[in-house]
């Protein structure tokens, strides 16, 4: 499979997000995601849409109870990806489009901190490779009572939404991912009042 600039880029963005990819043997790596919140359906649908992957929605049932699951499936992948690692060379290719993809997966926004979670332990040289994309500097964290690194730590919160927002309007992304970042910046903004 043959993969666009643009879905490179999303596709490593979403490795270090809430996708995965599935080796077997045998076969070419493929990539996954899933998540259950109906919220996540239009951002699902467009991520799929652009990494050029099939979108599925499906019922499942938990205790007798029905909730829907919606999961991006891709055909084989180009082989380097089984080599994928959650390192500085990786995360130096997500480039300014795959880190809104790390960010509209898994970020957690406080009033001190925005956190972006990572599906797999993160080596040391992940920081400087994201803080060479955006300007910013970051750091890993590790979850309390853990050892696990997979949490990167925004240092200046309001200078990464606004270049969120930045990367938004660059490449013209939905209204609802801008709306994500305006709901977290509007967090700060009222703490610094």
């Amino acid at each position: 499979m043959q993969l666009t600039e643009c879905a490179y880029r999303l596709l490593v963005g979403s490795l270090f997000g809430s996708g995965r990819i599935v080796n077997r043997e045998g076969r070419k790596p493929y990539y996954i995601e899933r998540k259950s919140c109906p919220d996540n359906r239009r951002y699902l649908e467009w991520k799929a849409e652009r990494m050029g992957f099939s979108f599925k929605e499906r019922s499942n049932y938990s205790n007798r109870k029905q909730y829907s699951v919606m999961e991006i499936i891709s055909r084989s992948l180009p082989d380097e990806f089984s080599a994928f690692r959650h390192d500085g060379e990786w995360a130096s290719r997500m480039g300014d489009e795959g880190l809104m993809v790390w960010f509209m997966d898994t970020a957690v926004v406080t009033e001190n901190i925005v956190f972006l979670i990572s599906t797999g332990e993160m080596q040391d040289d992940v920081p400087d490779a994201i803080s060479a994309i955006t300007g910013i500097p970051m750091c890993i964290t590790n979850p309390p009572h853990s050892t696990e690194r997979i949490i990167l730590s925004v240092k200046d919160p309001v200078r990464f939404l606004l270049w969120l927002q930045d990367v938004h309007e660059k490449y013209n992304m939905p209204d609802f991912m801008k709306d994500k970042i305006g709901l977290y910046r509007n967090t700060y903004y009222k703490k610094e009042k």
